[in-house]
């Protein structure tokens, strides 16, 4: 039970270490990058959203991880795309693996779900939330974060409601990705 303790004890010490040094850092601006060497570029499709910023991964995979969690949500499941792709290659005939690295954040807001839910209770479709992040082989130091579009925003539904609480689940995810790579 001791070494448990001891375990819990540093954890929560360096989470408020962390925590400290990120408030430190805000109050001056810093963003975790020396000054001129964020670029960034956007990528939309009809689905997705995605940014492109000039990074290693593991300094962006903890910045959005930050990020989601500076919204004042818990992160649900990490998916481990790369690592899973690496391990069923050869099941599906040794397809080619062009992720360096791939993670996937699901979390889900209870604010705006209660507000989906009350809507229209076929809403839970569009939980959990989620953000993705991926460093290609082809393309390395540069990583990709981004978002599925929630589905509310197509326009298909005529409710101006639904429409709103779609655009304030598109504008969290939007949020997030931003603060991620500014």
């Amino acid at each position: 039970m001791k070494s448990r303790f001891f375990t819990l004890k540093h954890y929560c010490l360096s989470g408020l270490l962390m925590g400290a040094i990120a408030f430190l850092f805000s109050l001056g601006g810093y963003n975790g990058y020396p000054a001129g060497t964020l670029k960034a570029q956007t990528h939309q499709a009809g689905w997705y959203y995605v940014r492109e910023v000039e990074d290693d991964f593991e300094t962006s995979s903890a910045f959005l991880k930050s990020s989601i969690e500076e919204e004042g949500l818990s992160i649900s499941y990490v998916g481990h795309v790369a690592k899973m792709m690496a391990r069923t290659s050869e099941a599906v005939d040794g397809g080619e693996l062009i992720y360096k690295e791939a993670m996937i954040y699901q979390f889900c807001s209870a604010a705006l779900g209660f507000k989906l839910f009350a809507l229209d209770p076929h809403n839970i479709a569009a939980c959990p939330l989620g953000v993705f992040i991926y460093e290609l082989k082809s393309k390395p130091g540069f990583v990709y974060i981004g978002y599925r579009l929630p589905p509310g925003l197509s326009g298909s539904s005529k409710d101006k409601t639904v429409q709103t609480a779609f655009q304030e689940t598109n504008a969290l995810l939007e949020r997030i990705v931003k603060r991620a790579i500014e």
